[in-house]
């Protein structure tokens, strides 16, 4: 599972799918800048509720990533 990490399946994944990744590429800028926002404005909530949801997105987000990399 650890693999699914390794930026090298990122590489030959886009080299295979040079138009289509070009699309996911715009979806993940999209989500990333949603996502930063939303964190932004998280900051008026204070630091532990921050932290603890950064912590809750970063598992997710990983679990999700494990889940899709079989596909």
């Amino acid at each position: 599972m650890l693999q699914a990490l390794n930026p090298v399946h990122t590489l030959t994944f886009r080299a295979a799918t040079a138009a289509a990744s070009f699309h996911r590429a715009r979806r993940v800028v999209l989500a990333v800048t949603g996502a930063e926002a939303l964190y932004a404005d998280m900051g008026h909530f204070g630091k532990a509720p921050v932290r603890l949801a950064w912590l809750a997105w970063w598992a997710a987000l990983v679990l999700n990533y494990f889940g899709r990399a079989r596909c």
